[in-house]
């Protein structure tokens, strides 16, 4: 099975660029970024809510440093 982590709202979801089941959102749009939170790149134990947090957090300032 192919899995990723959706990047909207941290859910596992089947595929990078797949919608997510939760959220109902494509990917990013950002083909490298979508693989780069799937099997293709890490493997799952490794996800975890900490993970998807720090993308957040990150993505938030860079998008009010902008």
């Amino acid at each position: 099975m192919t899995w990723a982590l959706c990047l909207n709202c941290g859910e596992i979801k089947f595929g990078a660029i797949c919608r997510c089941p939760k959220c109902n959102v494509l990917s990013t749009g950002d083909m490298d970024l979508d693989i780069a939170f799937s099997d293709h790149k890490m493997v799952q134990n490794s996800v975890s809510g900490h993970l998807f947090d720090t993308y957040q957090s990150t993505t938030r300032r860079f998008l009010v440093s902008s």
